[in-house]
């Protein structure tokens, strides 16, 4: 233990009720008291001051391995920003930045820059060899141009650090020529979808949606009023025709009037209710040779924000279409003709197609869409109704028919017509909601199904139809359990039928509640509202201009 001489002066201890190991008084090491009321007592003085520091610890010996942490993820490696590019579709130069960052906290040297495949792009900044200092990073720029390169390409670039780790970005891209010919009427546009559709006796289904995002198809004709135009096709097709081009969306196009300088990075266009996307392409198009496809980076309703400037000025009236990237998934076929005049049908498959989602039915009723217009009739609209029956037959004596489902299988055909560019956007909506076959809505027959026999009150739940034989040979169904009363406004109500009785020459039809409104025969029409879902995945749009579309489609009963 060792002993010092000394005086033991006054500190902000004093204030505390600190216990000492010791305390002097008169030179005499004495038992443990309060500071605080030894002085109170015993002026402080000269002594001997005796310490018992340091205080032994207990040593504990672990064996293991230290966890990494945040340090170790983050530091002490070479970083490179971003470690993958993918350019995409390359209609025009793109340009891009690449960061290598030093996470060491002492220098280190890059010997070397490895480039595979490198003449589809120029890489510029520093040159190899060359230091980075402690937390130290570097910028370097590259430009991938649309002309002179492959069409497709995949290659990379190591930084080859003779000190640290080597980081290595990985590249690829497509270019993409545009298909720039303006299409003849009508351009037929494919949704095909694809559902597994397991179906039961009692015509209940168990629907599964096995590509929840539809393919895409495109096919019209193209005119070429010339040999020379021709000519630049045949030069196309031998050198292109099993690449991808680059389709404008000739449905959803938007005329422009205003002027658009080179240099500019923004597009004032309306670009609501069409298929503009951020980070796609979308072009400025004025002929079949002044056009330029541009890359779009964000897009708002009321304008196109580029990742690149626009290179050419373009004034007068155009067209800004949205792009889509395609391949042609058939031969194109011409016919030509002694003038020099010649007509071409193209088929393209589009790559990149999305699931379009926010479909909100105007009306609904269970919880599912209604389309509440009536088919258009032009001239006449398909019905059928299969027995869904198979015949049972040895060929040498009597044959019968069996099925493996308690109703028929009934399809309807269903003609719809969209002629503003809202309502297409809204019926495309709309058939990407269904999954195809797998999601349901109900459509009104608008057919006169129900003749009133005589009128019913605001609250009653039975009313009285002509005989047609409802009771008889439908009776209150799993089918058929719904009907509309549509009224000459327009007005449209649902109820689910809960009763079905003959007595005499009329029927008395139950509901589940009242309408609250009397109705007199000849007020409405009572027409069955039909449980739907499409009869196939694959839907057609017969586009017979921009923003004017029609499609005839095949809808299937389903239980309800």
């Amino acid at each position: 233990m060792a002993a010092f001489t000394g005086i033991l002066e006054p500190s902000i201890f004093v204030e505390d009720t600190l216990r000492c190991s010791a305390t002097i008084i008169d030179n005499t090491v004495v038992s443990p008291v309060d500071i605080c009321e030894l002085e109170s007592v015993i002026p402080l003085g000269a002594g001997a001051w005796h310490s018992y520091l340091p205080v032994e610890q207990i040593e504990r010996s672990r064996t293991g391995t230290k966890v990494d942490s945040f340090l170790d993820d983050y530091y002490y490696r070479i970083h490179v920003m971003p470690a993958t590019l993918h350019f995409g579709a390359i209609v025009t130069l793109i340009t891009d930045e690449i960061i290598v960052w030093n996470a060491y906290f002492v220098t280190k040297t890059c010997a070397d820059i490895v480039e595979v495949n490198g003449d589809e792009w120029d890489l510029t900044g520093e040159a190899a060899p060359f230091d980075l200092a402690a937390l130290e990073y570097t910028t370097f720029s590259i430009e991938v141009p649309f002309e002179g390169g492959s069409p497709t390409f995949e290659g990379s670039i190591t930084f080859d650090f003779t000190d640290a780790n080597d980081v290595v970005v990985l590249l690829s891209g497509t270019r993409v020529i545009l298909f720039p010919w303006r299409p003849q009427q009508p351009v037929k546009e494919t949704l095909a979808f694809l559902t597994d559709v397991i179906a039961g006796k009692d015509g209940s289904e168990q629907r599964i949606s096995i590509r929840p995002i539809p393919r895409q198809g495109f096919k019209f004709p193209v005119m070429m009023e010339s040999e020379k135009q021709q000519a630049i096709l045949d030069a196309l097709m031998f050198s292109w025709q099993k690449r991808s081009f680059g389709l404008p969306v000739w449905p959803e196009l938007v005329v422009h009037t205003a002027t658009i300088t080179a240099t500019d990075m923004t597009i004032t266009v309306d670009t609501t209710n069409a298929d503009f996307r951020d980070d796609s392409l979308a072009v400025i198009w004025q002929s079949e040779d002044n056009y330029e496809a541009v890359q779009v980076e964000t897009v708002a309703a009321g304008s196109l924000t580029l990742a690149t400037p626009v290179q050419n000025t373009f004034t007068g009236t155009k067209l800004i279409m949205p792009i889509r990237i395609t391949q042609m998934d058939a031969s194109s076929k011409r016919k030509g003709h002694s003038t020099g005049l010649a007509v071409a049908d193209f088929s393209f498959a589009v790559k990149d197609n999305i699931l379009l989602t926010g479909f909100t039915p105007a009306t609904a009723y269970k919880g599912l869409p209604v389309i509440t217009e009536a088919t258009a009739v032009d001239p006449t609209q398909s019905k059928s109704s299969d027995a869904d029956a198979y015949l049972q037959d040895y060929k040498t004596g009597d044959f019968d028919f069996f099925s493996d489902s308690d109703f028929n299988i009934g399809i309807q055909s269903h003609l719809f017509y969209k002629d503003t560019k809202a309502a297409c956007w809204d019926f495309r909506k709309f058939i990407h909601s269904l999954l195809g076959q797998q999601r349901t809505f109900y459509v009104p027959t608008h057919k006169e199904d129900m003749v009133l026999a005589e009128g019913f009150g605001a609250a009653d739940t039975d009313f009285t139809i002509e005989n047609i034989g409802l009771a008889d040979n439908m009776g209150v169904n799993d089918l058929r359990t719904d009907i509309a009363f549509i009224f000459p406004d327009g007005t449209q109500l649902y109820r689910e039928v809960t009763g079905l009785v003959k007595s005499g020459a009329v029927e008395i039809v139950s509901i589940d509640s009242d309408l609250d409104i009397a109705v007199e025969p000849g007020d409405c029409v009572i027409s069955w509202l039909d449980k739907l879902r499409l009869a196939g995945d694959e839907i057609e749009f017969v586009w017979n201009g921009a923003h004017e579309l029609e499609s005839d489609t095949q809808l299937q009963a389903v239980k309800a």
